[in-house]
């Protein structure tokens, strides 16, 4: 084939692949990794993203690398202006002279602001709020109906959510919204974590072996990679990779160790639930249910001296250095780099594994699977399609779903009747004898389209019969039975129309 010499090279070779340096990322190593992701700042600091590393922008009143030391006023700073003397005193830490520290320390409760005075502050309370430090909720909040958002507007104020969890206040109580791969009450454990083709993570675990159980939900577009490694170069569980199959290979220190492959391939873009299952000489491993086992050789004495491998760390990804340089000269097992994918959530004898990105045993973890996310249903939300309408995902509509509507209503989320009764109180004038009924008559009609729900129109579904005095031209005066529309509605427009039946029936009774 002919080939454009001013075509690039990359877009020609297909077996070509960037590998970047320590800080970047992305085909072509154009996206300079976010460090601040899972960063250790502490006190309300602020991080700042450098190259492969960040920096914490502190906050007034702390020092060290992560914002983690505070400072020891009229001593490491002083900040009392104007002249004024820095004091300590032993019982606050602080001098009654000096006119700024107040804004450090922040006294006030709940979202309170606090004043500051010549050696003294005051604090200005949030609606709903009273006392010296706004500690105590007004009484009149006790006895009258204000607004959970005017009482509890402090409620995030003093928030314990992790790893740039944010607060939702939800009535006297928060709840907290965790970034992606984050869960638990305060957002503190990373469940979620994504691997580039150098990344490992190191799990400390419990035994293995004699048995053991190591679940995980992982999805990868990668044909080879390292997936998993537990033991040394004599006793080991790996698996790995092999044109989208897992590999797995099981030694219990007698060589040659015993391998198997998964009858489906995983490098489908898919999350899939990956489980090896360890009985002494034998392992299970299963993807989405499929099993397949394979057993090792047993030897006591071997068994005896090796075994404690598969009671250390378990790593998956890649390796460090030294234990990757091992592994290639005494296992035989081609790939050396991670699989380049994501762990959705992993579990080891049925404990769910917490990762850490600021682990240094850990290398290159990035917090969520942005790339593997699964779009937002907007159909989970309970209650979106009302009146027992039904909620069906559309990717090609604006708000993502359309609600599939009941015959009657009509609107976006089925909020709307599509056939309404319009009432109103008047005359009726009889169509046949042109006699006016003597008193007002509620009258309803039936207006609508019902244009959801094709087939379907607008017409009356309940009447009600009534006899009715009718003053006619000459003076004549009559009783007439009349039927009223009482409740409209959709229905189809090839049955009866109940309206026509009742008045032809009327007609053939008189």
């Amino acid at each position: 084939k002919k080939v454009d010499q001013e075509t690039p090279p990359l877009l020609i070779n297909y077996n070509n692949r960037c590998r970047c340096k320590i800080g970047f990322s992305g085909t072509h190593c154009e996206t300079n990794i976010d460090d601040c992701i899972g960063h250790r700042c502490q006190n309300n600091a602020t991080c700042l993203d450098g190259v492969n590393n960040y920096t914490c922008n502190c906050s007034p009143g702390f020092t060290g690398r992560y914002c983690e030391t505070r400072l020891h006023y009229c001593t490491d700073y002083n900040p009392c202006q104007n002249g004024g003397e820095c004091v300590t005193d032993p019982a606050t830490g602080y001098s009654p002279k000096q006119n700024e520290f107040w804004a450090f320390k922040r006294p006030c409760m709940n979202g309170g602001s606090c004043i500051d005075g010549i050696g003294s502050y005051t604090c200005q309370c949030r609606p709903g709020y009273t006392g010296r430090l706004c500690e105590r909720l007004e009484m009149a909040s006790l006895i009258m109906d204000v607004p959970d958002a005017a009482v509890n507007r402090g409620v995030c104020t003093h928030h314990e959510c992790l790893n740039g969890g944010r607060c939702i206040q939800e009535g006297s109580e928060y709840r907290c919204q965790c970034l992606a791969g984050y869960e638990g009450k305060k957002c503190e454990k990373l469940t979620q974590v994504g691997f580039y083709d150098d990344s490992f993570a190191r799990i400390e675990t419990s035994r293995i072996y004699p048995s053991g159980n190591i679940t995980m939900e992982m999805a990868t577009q990668q044909r080879q990679g390292l997936l998993l490694y537990a033991g040394n170069a004599s006793a080991y569980l790996i698996m790995s990779l092999f044109n989208g199959y897992i590999r797995f290979s099981y030694s219990l220190g007698v060589a040659p160790g015993a391998n198997g492959y998964t009858y489906v391939k995983i490098n489908d873009g898919k999350f899939h639930t990956v489980q090896a299952i360890i009985n002494r000489e034998t392992v299970t491993l299963s993807v989405d249910g499929m099993a397949k086992t394979i057993s090792a050789t047993y030897v006591a004495d071997a068994v005896a001296r090796s075994v404690d491998a598969l009671s250390e760390a378990i790593y998956i990804g890649t390796l460090p250095a030294a234990k990757r340089d091992d592994m290639q000269s005494n296992v035989n097992i081609r790939e050396t780099f991670s699989f380049g994918g994501c762990v959705k959530r992993m579990l080891v004898n049925g404990k769910l594994v917490n990762f850490k990105l600021s682990d240094p045993t850990n290398r290159r973890l990035i917090a969520g699977c942005p790339a593997f996310a699964k779009p937002a249903n907007p159909c989970e939300k309970p209650n979106l399609c009302k009146n027992r309408g039904v909620c069906q995902p559309r990717v090609e509509q604006p708000a993502g779903y359309r609600c599939k509507c009941r015959p009657n209503f009509t609107g976006r989320n089925c909020e709307e009747k599509a056939c309404k009764r319009l009432a109103s109180r008047e005359y009726y004038t009889d169509p046949e004898t042109g006699c006016r009924s003597r008193r007002k008559l509620k009258i309803r009609r039936c207006q609508g389209t019902c244009l959801r729900s094709t087939g379907y129109c607008c017409q009356p579904k309940r009447l009600r019969h009534r006899m009715i005095k009718f003053l006619c031209p000459g003076g004549r005066r009559i009783t007439k039975r009349v039927t009223l529309v009482r409740r409209c509605g959709c229905a189809p427009c090839g049955r009866h129309n109940l309206y026509s039946y009742w008045y032809h029936r009327t007609r053939a009774r008189r």
